[in-house]
């Protein structure tokens, strides 16, 4: 995650919702099931931002571009 370099509250809610992740898996009695769900639903909102953040690198990059020819 500090590759992606995400805003402040951003990196710290998926931050949180990892480490949430990662102690209802070692919860005695914990479902497998249901963590493979919570891991997919952090993996597919990490995916989501740093999608968004490529994308907003991409708009500086152009608008850069723009500017500058």
């Amino acid at each position: 995650m500090s590759a992606l370099d995400l805003p402040g509250p951003l990196a710290a809610r998926l931050h949180r919702q990892f480490i949430a992740v990662c102690d209802a898996v070692k919860a005695a009695g914990a479902d497998e099931e249901t963590g493979e769900r919570r891991l997919s639903a952090f993996l597919v909102a990490l995916e989501e931002a740093s999608a968004k953040i490529a994308r907003r690198g991409n708009a500086k990059d152009t608008n850069s571009y723009l500017y500058f020819t």
